[in-house]
Protein backbone atom coordinates (compact mmCIF):
# COMPACT_ATOMS: atom_id res chain seq x y z
CA UNK A 1 0.00 0.00 0.00
CA UNK A 2 1.24 3.51 -0.79
CA UNK A 3 0.84 6.30 1.75
CA UNK A 4 0.23 9.97 0.91
CA UNK A 5 3.10 12.30 1.92
CA UNK A 6 3.19 16.08 2.13
CA UNK A 7 4.70 18.59 1.70
CA UNK A 8 6.90 17.70 -1.24
CA UNK A 9 9.59 18.91 -1.26
CA UNK A 10 10.01 18.80 2.49
CA UNK A 11 12.15 21.17 4.52
CA UNK A 12 11.51 20.51 8.21
CA UNK A 13 8.62 18.11 8.79
CA UNK A 14 6.72 15.54 6.75
CA UNK A 15 3.24 14.23 7.36
CA UNK A 16 2.30 10.76 6.13
CA UNK A 17 -1.42 10.19 5.74
CA UNK A 18 -3.05 6.76 5.72
CA UNK A 19 -6.62 5.76 4.88
CA UNK A 20 -8.91 6.03 7.91
CA UNK A 21 -9.59 2.29 7.83
CA UNK A 22 -5.97 1.46 8.74
CA UNK A 23 -4.65 0.98 12.24
CA UNK A 24 -2.00 3.23 13.75
CA UNK A 25 1.71 3.28 13.00
CA UNK A 26 4.09 1.11 15.05
CA UNK A 27 7.43 1.71 13.29
CA UNK A 28 8.88 4.17 10.79
CA UNK A 29 11.96 3.39 8.69
CA UNK A 30 13.67 5.77 6.26
CA UNK A 31 15.95 4.56 3.44
CA UNK A 32 18.22 6.65 1.22
CA UNK A 33 18.28 6.26 -2.57
CA UNK A 34 20.79 3.38 -2.32
CA UNK A 35 18.55 1.45 0.09
CA UNK A 36 20.72 2.16 3.14
CA UNK A 37 18.67 2.49 6.31
CA UNK A 38 18.83 5.89 7.96
CA UNK A 39 18.52 5.95 11.75
CA UNK A 40 14.95 5.12 12.70
CA UNK A 41 13.08 8.35 12.95
CA UNK A 42 11.08 9.53 15.94
CA UNK A 43 7.53 10.28 14.92
CA UNK A 44 4.31 11.59 16.34
CA UNK A 45 0.99 9.91 15.72
CA UNK A 46 -1.53 12.27 14.14
CA UNK A 47 -5.00 11.68 12.76
CA UNK A 48 -4.72 8.85 10.18
CA UNK A 49 -0.92 8.81 10.01
CA UNK A 50 2.23 10.29 11.47
CA UNK A 51 4.42 13.39 11.48
CA UNK A 52 8.22 13.38 11.61
CA UNK A 53 11.22 15.67 11.19
CA UNK A 54 13.47 15.55 8.13
CA UNK A 55 15.66 18.45 9.30
CA UNK A 56 18.65 16.14 9.89
CA UNK A 57 18.48 14.59 6.40
CA UNK A 58 20.62 15.88 3.55
CA UNK A 59 18.88 17.08 0.39
CA UNK A 60 17.80 14.16 -1.78
CA UNK A 61 15.25 11.46 -2.42
CA UNK A 62 14.30 9.05 0.35
CA UNK A 63 11.93 6.12 0.72
CA UNK A 64 9.98 5.23 3.80
CA UNK A 65 8.11 2.31 5.21
CA UNK A 66 5.52 2.39 7.94
CA UNK A 67 4.76 -0.79 9.86
CA UNK A 68 1.26 -0.72 11.27
CA UNK A 69 0.16 -2.41 14.49
CA UNK A 70 -1.55 -5.20 12.52
CA UNK A 71 1.76 -6.02 10.75
CA UNK A 72 0.84 -4.55 7.38
CA UNK A 73 3.13 -2.00 5.73
CA UNK A 74 2.74 1.22 3.77
CA UNK A 75 5.51 2.75 1.66
CA UNK A 76 6.19 6.29 0.53
CA UNK A 77 8.71 8.46 -1.28
CA UNK A 78 9.84 11.85 -0.04
CA UNK A 79 12.05 14.60 -1.37
CA UNK A 80 14.15 16.60 1.09
CA UNK A 81 14.98 20.06 -0.25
Amino acid sequence: MVAEVFPIPAYDFVQVKLPASLQSVQLLQILDSTGRAISPSDFSIVSNGCLFSVASLSSGIYFGELVLVDGSTATFKLVRE
